[in-house]
């Protein structure tokens, strides 16, 4: 999914071209999708909706993974990604970078509530939808082809698993092995696919 996922922890999903393999059926029954932590759970985790958005929080600067910077003020609003401020953008941008790979920047939009809902790129489009404060369920589509993924989350509101359904068939990314900072943000974890399994960090800057 060439999309804002990458951004957060997600490179590693395999394309929209998926092969129905008896690994997949394996992750489907142990991945219920949509799950999000009751707000009983979350009251003591206060975040805004742009920090939530990258699965962060606390006193949030700057967030470095896979090529992007992800910049926030001190009121935890997100700012600019790669320097870009994407919700001023009249259209999605892509950028060339040094090893002939692209990079898009989306421009975004929020509910009234300030929530991310909506992200559209050159080569793909995504709509989030909300449930107790977090993400539970993209719909979306990435160079025409159509999507849905679901989220699922532990008690501690970490993302632990993302359930995809297309035309193409079905795919589950799985997340566990959480490394986190003092502030209990993840740094490194574990994503399993039917395909891999992989290491992924992001280096994340605090204000003072």
């Amino acid at each position: 999914m060439a999309s804002i996922f990458r951004q957060i922890g997600l490179k590693n999903i395999p394309t929209r071209n998926f092969i129905v393999l008896a690994a997949a059926a394996t992750l489907l029954s142990s991945c219920n999708g949509g799950n999000a932590p009751t707000e009983t759970s979350q009251k003591a985790e206060q975040k805004t909706p742009d920090l939530t958005f990258f699965q962060v929080k606390g006193p949030v600067k700057k967030i470095t993974q896979f090529g992007y910077t992800i910049e926030f003020n001190k009121e935890g609003n997100l700012t600019s990604i790669n320097s870009i401020n994407p919700f001023e953008l009249e259209d999605a941008q892509r950028t060339l970078n040094d090893d002939g790979s692209f990079t898009d920047i989306a421009k975004m939009e929020r509910n009234d509530k300030g929530q991310i809902i909506k992200e559209t790129a050159i080569s793909f489009a995504n709509t989030y939808t909300w449930e107790n404060n977090l993400v539970v369920k993209v719909e979306g589509a990435d160079e025409g082809e159509l999507y849905t993924t679901l989220y699922s989350y532990n008690e501690e509101g970490d993302l632990i698993c993302l359930s995809t359904q297309s035309v193409g068939g079905s795919d589950n990314c799985l997340f566990s092995g959480f490394k986190k900072d003092k502030h209990g943000n993840w740094t490194s974890r574990i994503s399993k696919t039917p395909f891999s399994t992989d290491t992924v960090s992001r280096k994340i800057e605090y204000f003072d």
